[in-house]
């Protein structure tokens, strides 16, 4: 399968962000909704990676938060619109996972609720699911862009 790769590294920042906050944005909005939460003292090293033809990225890695609880990384996926369909969130602990992910559920802008043991959906209006893997697994989580009918959004809220 053709991939291409666009990494953003950005090491020793301090990069105050939160989960969801890229979904539903174009990747050159992703791109400058990074570099806008960095801050202009910091330095971002770049790295294309392509298969064969230079056609725009499908993903996105941001490395180097800083902070408690800070994610190790960040891996955007993007639709072929170009538009982010995907976070996922990846920790040094489960710790740091729980903590981050507490901060995230608990930002009442987007309505999360809680279906099962690892699934949270947000509002009708902002359309996310964001899922926490079962245990034994990598420390992350993942914040999906959804297309529910309200009849189905209705039905997972009762």
């Amino acid at each position: 399968m053709k991939k291409r790769l666009f990494v953003v590294c950005m090491l020793g920042l301090f990069f105050t962000t939160q989960a969801q906050q890229y979904i539903g944005l174009s990747h050159v909005d992703c791109t400058k909704a990074a570099w806008n939460s960095i801050g202009k003292d910091a330095t971002i090293a770049k790295t294309l990676a392509y298969d064969k033809a230079p056609t725009p990225p499908d993903t996105m890695c941001i490395a180097g938060f800083a902070g408690p609880a800070a994610p190790l990384r960040l891996h955007l996926q993007f639709d072929t619109t170009r538009i982010c369909n995907l976070e996922v969130w990846f920790f040094n602990s489960e710790s740091d996972r729980n903590a981050y992910l507490q901060q995230t559920l608990i930002d009442p802008k987007w309505g999360w609720k809680k279906l099962n043991e690892n699934q949270y959906i947000s509002d009708f209006v902002h359309q996310r699911t964001l899922e926490v893997p079962a245990e034994n697994s990598a420390w992350k989580f993942s914040v999906i862009r959804s297309a529910w009918t309200r009849t189905l959004y209705d039905l997972l809220t009762l």
